[in-house]
C-alpha cells in the first residue's frame, strides 16, 4: 500500500486526472453492457397494443411474476425470450389480448 500511495503521490495531476477518467469510462462501459446484456435476452410479446389492454396484460403478467419491458409508448411489451411461447399461451387463455399484434409479424 506504501508503495502505491509512493506512485500516486510522484504523479503529476495530469497522469492522476487521465487514471481517474480512464477509471470512470471503464465503469461506465462495464454498467452499459451489462445493461445491454440483461435486455438482448428480452423480445416482443406484443406489438401495437392501446393502453387500455397494454395495462390488463401488464397486470396478468405481474400476476404471474414474469418480468416485461415496455416500448414505444408502452404499446410493444418485452419479455424474456425463454418464457415467450408459454406466456403467450398463459395469456390466450384469459383472452389477451384482443388488438395488436404478436412479436415480430410484418
Amino acid at each position: 500500500m506504501d508503495q502505491f500511495k509512493r506512485i500516486w503521490i510522484s504523479m503529476s495531476v495530469g497522469q492522476r486526472t487521465s487514471i481517474g477518467v480512464t477509471l470512470m469510462a471503464a465503469v461506465a462501459a462495464l454498467m452499459w453492457l451489462s445493461s445491454w446484456r440483461t435486455e438482448a435476452g428480452f423480445k416482443p410479446l406484443y406489438r401495437g397494443l392501446d393502453s387500455t389492454e397494454a395495462g390488463d396484460v401488464v397486470k396478468k403478467l405481474k400476476e404471474a411474476g414474469v418480468p416485461f419491458r415496455l416500448q414505444e409508448d408502452g404499446g410493444t411489451i418485452l419479455i424474456p425470450s425463454d418464457s415467450l411461447n408459454e406466456t403467450r399461451l398463459l395469456l390466450a387463455r384469459e383472452g389477451l389480448p384482443k388488438t395488436g399484434r404478436i412479436g415480430y409479424e410484418l
